[in-house]
């Protein structure tokens, strides 16, 4: 929330001015008053006309940067996991026994995740064009005749599932 109130689409949004930033001065904001000063054929409908487009402006460089945001998880997200796991393996095995770990069990989660017929094939199509092809949650969402908010929570309960089949392969492979 903190984030949202220090945005410029909250800033825009919620002044009467309308407000942009600059690079070079940083916040700035144009009145009404020194809107239609700034050249005598301006109306207050111009002005009112810039605010609009300046707050859907904003809000779609908004949605797009949180949509940026909840689609940025993937499978690398993993590494982070993996990345620590391996540490504690490496005083044991070398560090290509900690990548053969990590393959196999993706390979195996990735196995166990198609396989599982709980799993529609709607779900599995999604997480496949996103995860594994890269594909943007708005052109799978259009592509399905579907939201994009109900592609990114059908694929944030697919990514789950997932973690838990490679965090069981990892275990099976390291009991095994």
């Amino acid at each position: 929330m903190k984030k949202y109130k220090n945005s410029s689409y909250a800033a825009n949004k919620y002044s009467k001015d309308i407000v942009y930033n600059s690079e070079v001065t940083g916040r700035t904001s144009i009145t009404l008053d020194d809107f239609l000063k700034s050249d005598p054929s301006l109306t207050e409908a111009d002005f009112e006309f810039w605010k609009n487009w300046s707050d859907e402006d904003y809000r779609v460089e908004s949605k797009e940067t949180n949509n940026q945001t909840k689609k940025d998880v993937s499978l690398t997200s993993l590494d982070k996991v993996v990345a620590d796991f391996c540490l504690s393996l490496e005083e044991q095995y070398e560090e290509d026994e900690c990548e053969r770990i990590y393959l196999t069990a993706i390979r195996e989660a990735t196995r166990r995740f198609f396989n599982d017929e709980s799993i529609s094939s709607t779900t599995k199509e999604r997480f496949r064009l996103h995860y594994i092809n890269g594909e943007r949650v708005l052109d799978i969402s259009e592509r399905h005749g579907v939201q994009s908010s109900s592609v990114c929570k059908g694929l944030k309960k697919s990514l789950n599932k997932f973690k838990g089949y490679f965090f069981l392969s990892i275990r099976e492979i390291m009991e095994g």
